[in-house]
């Protein structure tokens, strides 16, 4: 079942400025107690393998835990590892938080941009929708993606520094047919900036977020890769690093890449609770050593 005894960890620096020193939510994966394997739905555990919106039931064997480390491997395609049960109604959810997790990740040489319908992340997204509810609009905060990457040489693969760290606030906003739903979406990182990495190597790295009343912090390694700005009644602000200065607006050539930032966008976010999610694909699993939420 999920932690009973409290645990001691000293908060990063980043979540200490915010007041964010109560560890509310942890799981160092011992074992699979904190896993509810047998999908009982029932409260208690830090996991559930019930995902919502259409994925397939995990099982045990896609979450093995091994000298503390949660080796999460769908057995086909891509699946999403929830802390809050659809059909139990239970589970965490945050709002405000520091949320971090140590995550490996393994990348083939070489892989088929069409088949990946799922990438390794580590993510929070929107109580309302995971449950199925009807909403007009809904937030997701992406802590940590390998986002995929096309260069012009290499429209259908993959390949070594072809993956690249990307996190990211969406603001979700219903839209008559035919037009796309997701706007006020950040994704000036991935328009604007590349931070490639070269998870070929399988090396570990904590990706962390802070997330307050008007303000998104995107650390790795407790380094500071950009930052949101958002309020109500203005356009929301992007930074890159620790620079002063917002990066400019972006129009991207792809139709489908277009930030259609607008006033208010994000916002959402100080209204949502949000539910913890992993995410893996058969091809690109994930290590995870530890997951840790921070509040005040």
């Amino acid at each position: 079942m999920s932690n009973s005894v409290k645990k001691t960890v000293t908060p990063p620096a980043q979540a200490e400025k915010f007041g964010m020193t109560n560890l509310s939510f942890y799981d160092d994966f011992d074992s699979q107690d904190t896993i509810d394997v047998k999908n009982t739905h029932q409260p208690g555990y830090n996991w559930y393998v019930q995902p919502p919106f259409r994925c397939p039931v995990l099982s045990a064997d896609e979450l093995k835990v091994e000298d503390s480390v949660l080796c999460y491997h769908p057995s086909s395609g891509g699946s999403i590892f929830p802390s809050y049960s659809k059909m139990g109604r239970t589970g965490f959810t945050f709002r405000y938080a520091y949320a971090e997790a140590r995550i490996r990740i393994d990348v083939e040489e070489q892989l088929n941009f069409g088949e990946l319908d799922c990438w390794p992340a580590f993510w929070a997204h929107s109580l309302t929708d995971c449950l199925g509810e009807h909403w007009d609009r809904c937030g997701e905060l992406d802590i940590f993606e390998a986002f995929q990457l096309r260069s012009d040489n290499e429209k259908n693969t993959l390949g070594k520094n072809m993956v690249f760290y990307n996190g990211a606030l969406h603001d979700h906003v219903k839209q008559p047919e035919g037009i796309p739903n997701v706007i006020g979406s950040n994704l000036v990182n991935a328009t604007g900036y590349n931070d490639q990495f070269d998870f070929v190597d399988n090396d570990w790295h904590v990706y962390g977020t802070l997330l307050d009343k008007g303000i998104a912090e995107f650390y790795m390694d407790n380094k500071l890769m950009h930052s949101i700005r958002y309020d109500q009644d203005r356009l929301p602000d992007y930074f890159y690093r620790d620079n002063p200065d917002p990066l400019p607006r972006i129009e991207h050539t792809r139709p489908e890449l277009l930030s259609r930032t607008f006033p208010g966008a994000h916002e959402i976010m100080d209204r949502e609770n949000l539910v913890v999610i992993l995410q893996a694909h058969e091809k690109w699993p994930m290590y995870v050593d530890w997951v840790r939420v921070w509040q005040k």
